[in-house]
């Protein structure tokens, strides 16, 4: 979807800003989230389908999509690849900091004694 913040919303799945103009709006919308047309999500939807609830939000959102307009700005793979080591850098900081007070109590003792009965 356009105008999400951040990565954008994902690359997995299809390309849905528009999804609400080719589904003929909000009636068409509906009865498709209803009773999935797809093979792929019949089989994620047969067992528990959408409830008129949430058929009704998943409209409202994409409608609302469709009313700002757009399509989502290709991107390079540069964000995904930042975040991910800004993340790596700050979770190697924390486990340095963690270790650093790691239980030494036996290790240094046992040291200690071998290098004293040598």
């Amino acid at each position: 979807m356009a105008g999400l913040p951040l990565l954008g919303g994902g690359r997995l799945g299809p390309e849905l800003t528009l999804a609400y103009e080719r589904l003929g709006g909000r009636k068409g919308l509906a009865t498709w989230l209803s009773a999935p047309a797809t093979a792929t999500m019949q089989a994620l939807f047969v067992k528990r389908p959408l409830t008129s609830a949430e058929v009704l939000a998943v409209t409202a959102f994409l409608e609302d999509g469709a009313r700002r307009g757009g399509q989502v700005p290709v991107e390079t793979p540069l964000d995904f690849f930042l975040l991910g080591l800004g993340g790596t850098v700050a979770a190697l900081g924390v486990f340095g900091r963690v270790w650093r007070f790691r239980f030494r109590a036996v290790r240094q003792p046992l040291v200690r004694e071998s290098n004293l009965s040598r």
